[in-house]
């Protein structure tokens, strides 16, 4: 992929009755430079950046598996708390932080709902003190 033109990406796709065009290709993801190449995070990750960055808050720490996390949404950049490494993210295409926070930061937690949860109680780990649960 050509990045120096800050386009965005295009795939050629073929139309009904054999025509073909450049379509835009626009990242919907966060995604990290692994090289020279842009990829997209997981998922999960993906839940998290978006999370912080649409309240505007100016950096986020977070964990994947094992795996602890900060993002720098002012400088654009992830470090693995562990390792001590770091490498540059982008935002989804055209994507803008709000200049404020549009809430105040607080302790959070995400959790996946187990099957057959749903219209039941959950319990989970209080963010500050694991020995307490949350319903």
């Amino acid at each position: 992929l050509d990045q120096s033109n800050h386009q965005p990406p295009s795939f050629r796709m073929t139309l009904p009755g054999g025509d073909s065009a450049d379509t835009p290709c626009l990242p919907r993801r966060f995604q990290a430079k692994l090289g020279e190449l842009w990829c997209n995070v997981s998922t999960e990750e993906d839940q998290h950046l978006k999370t912080a960055y649409l309240a505007g808050f100016p950096h986020v720490s977070y964990r994947i598996g094992k795996k602890h996390f900060e993002v720098d949404f002012v400088n654009m950049v992830q470090k693995n708390v562990e390792i001590g490494t770091t490498r540059e993210i982008r935002a989804p295409y055209s994507w803008k932080r709000p200049a404020v926070p549009v809430t105040k930061p607080e302790p959070m937690t995400c959790f996946r709902i187990p099957k057959g949860a749903p219209g039941n109680t959950v319990l989970i780990s209080h963010p500050q003190d694991a020995a307490q649960t949350i319903p």
